[in-house]
């Protein structure tokens, strides 16, 4: 999931997003363009028409004929055998046909492949289900035997019904076709591609990583008192950078930063690391120099931004009383106020040479109480959050 989380940046989201808009766009014009192909027709007819431009032809003939006697007098009988032709092109469904007789003294005693309905002269025909869709330059039969007082030779028809289109008929089907295919691979390449990257700059991150703890560790190994001191701010300032809100990259360079704040402190005298009594004037200010050592030795660490700042600027105080330039609220950089609230916790949560550790409730008043003087008040109560929540361990 990690990998997912860094492969899909905000540049690549997106283009992703682009593609995705204009794969919806083809795909709303071929359901239009479907839809669209879906027409209802209708035509009308005589049977002495010319139909060589009619596009759905009609035919009834009669088959056969007989003569029957009823109610003392005669009836003519017919088998009429129709025949719908569709020289459309397309395929056509759900149609419909309406027969207008010579005249309304007959009625109907048979038929087949659909449902008639005869009222006065007008014969409605609804097809069966079998017969009820034609395919482009095909035919369907139908039939019925009436019984009337004439054969019938002429007739008039309407027929109606539905174009059916199919989305494989329309460029833009074969067009989204070969564009899913291309988003797709172009996709997996970009993914493997992203993940082997990915790969690389978490093993460069690892080597970098691992370069900066064995000189850290150098620091802070000359102090048994402050030893992983650097490793543990760089955490808790990732935690803070996590729940004020910044992105995973932003967290992991906060991280790398923070654990370079001491720097400066690798030409300090161990005497004056660990003096376990009260500073002079002399020896607290040659201390104090490491943040100004810590900036002048990350000024050309470029590919870091920010380096420099959190190691010259951490022992500033959010009410202007710090050192080493006397910087005061958001004049301190925020990489450095968030170093300044990681540092000072773990000094309080630690022991040292020359006390031990605050307890929760002491460090947790510390912190409330310098809000808004050695701390940016938003990172202190961020802080207060995170060890309430249990993120942050303080010790017994």
């Amino acid at each position: 999931m990690s990998y997912i989380k860094n492969i899909f940046n905000k540049k690549s989201i997106f283009w992703i997003a682009c593609a995705v808009i204009l794969w919806m766009a083809l795909m709303v014009i071929l359901i239009v363009s479907v839809n669209k192909g879906n027409s209802s027709f209708s035509y009308k007819f005589k049977s002495t028409d010319d139909l060589k431009d009619v596009p759905v032809e009609v035919s009834i003939i009669v088959s056969q004929s007989w003569e029957d006697k009823m109610d003392d007098r005669n009836v003519m009988g017919a088998e009429y055998d129709g025949t719908v032709i569709n020289k459309t092109g397309k395929e056509i469904n759900d149609w419909r046909l309406t027969v207008t007789l010579p005249a309304a003294d007959g009625y109907i005693d048979s038929s087949w492949n659909g449902t008639y309905d005869l009222g006065g002269n007008i014969l409605n025909f609804v097809p069966d289900r079998y017969v009820y869709t034609i395919e482009k330059d095909s035919t369907r039969t139908f039939g019925f035997i009436l019984k009337s007082e004439y054969i019938y030779e002429t007739f008039e028809y309407e027929i109606s019904g539905k174009y059916v289109t199919y989305k494989e008929e329309y460029p833009v089907y074969w067009i989204l076709i070969v564009l899913s295919i291309v988003y797709f691979v172009v996709f997996v390449m970009f993914a493997a591609m992203q993940i082997k990257l990915e790969i690389r700059r978490r093993n460069d991150d690892e080597i970098i990583r691992q370069t900066m703890m064995m000189f850290v560790n150098s620091i802070d190994a000359r102090d048994e008192y402050t030893k992983g001191h650097s490793v543990r701010v760089a955490e808790y300032a990732q935690l803070i950078a996590g729940e004020m809100g910044f992105d995973q990259e932003e967290v992991r360079k906060i991280g790398y930063i923070a654990l370079l704040h001491d720097c400066g402190k690798i030409v300090i005298q161990d005497s004056l690391l660990k003096k376990p009594g009260k500073l002079t004037p002399d020896e607290r200010h040659e201390i104090q120099q490491h943040t100004v050592i810590g900036g002048k030795m990350l000024e050309g660490f470029t590919s870091l931004k920010g380096a420099r700042e959190g190691a010259l600027y951490h022992h500033e105080f959010y009410n202007g009383e710090g050192y080493p330039e006397g910087l005061n609220g958001k004049d301190i950089p925020l990489t450095a106020r968030i170093i300044c609230v990681a540092d000072s916790f773990d000094a309080m949560n630690s022991d040292r040479c020359y006390r031990k550790h605050l307890g929760k409730q002491r460090l947790i008043e510390e912190l409330v109480n310098n809000r808004g003087i050695q701390f940016d008040p938003d990172i202190a109560d961020c802080m207060i959050r995170l060890i309430d929540s249990g993120k942050i361990h303080v010790s017994d």
